[in-house]
């Protein structure tokens, strides 16, 4: 069971977490209080690595369920949420955990890839968001110009391919209907009205 202390910092971290404060970063040194901000991201969709084993997509994976993370043998190497206009990331870094708060209600449209995931037989994608920020460019007269600070976990969405519409049927023509021989004298009759000098030279031609 969580002491008092444990609930209090799990407690204001998920406050910063969900709140439009200008906080960008907060370090934790426990891993009971991380699994608790986890679990209090109800909200949320992401998933979370653990350092010793791989991706369970059952257990680790919360895209139509809430988070519930427990305790294993091993720690939380790294864990990414998202919900709405907030991204959130979680990094074991030496002793603590890192986790990095990110504002993407302003991200355009643009600048939101979707990858493949490497988890087999699962149908979603990871959406990931590219945060640019101004910056004065000496190569550039000192001129402001956009460059890439960090990507960040967007959430997911279906890698379903949507079925592509069937061209639709060309009806065949009269003259496709008709056999060889058809053909044949159909159009010896059309040259015989507009060009009838080349119909007398296939003629002298057969005889």
């Amino acid at each position: 069971m969580q002491n008092h202390k444990e609930n209090s910092i799990s407690y204001i971290t998920f406050r910063h977490i969900t709140s439009s404060s200008d906080i960008e970063k907060i370090e934790i040194d426990d891993h009971d209080v991380i699994l608790s901000i986890i679990n209090m991201m109800q909200t949320f969709q992401g998933y979370v690595q653990f350092s010793h084993r791989e991706i369970d997509r059952e257990k680790d994976i919360f895209l139509n369920k809430p988070p519930h993370v427990e305790k294993e043998d091993g720690f939380i190497y790294e864990a990414h949420f998202a919900h709405k206009n907030r991204s959130v990331s979680i990094r074991q870094v030496n002793n603590l955990w890192v986790i990095s708060l990110t504002d993407i209600s302003a991200v355009n449209t643009n600048d939101i890839q979707s990858y493949k995931s490497e988890i087999k037989d699962w149908d979603y994608n990871i959406k990931m968001a590219q945060i640019w920020e101004e910056q004065n460019d000496p190569l550039c007269e000192g001129m402001k110009v956009k460059k890439l600070k960090k990507v960040v976990f967007a959430g997911f969405e279906s890698n379903e391919k949507q079925k592509e519409p069937k061209a639709p049927t060309q009806k065949k023509s009269f003259y496709d209907t008709l056999e060889e021989t058809q053909k044949e004298k159909l159009l010896r009759h059309f040259l015989s009205i507009f060009q009838p000098e080349y119909i007398d030279s296939l003629l002298k031609e057969e005889q």
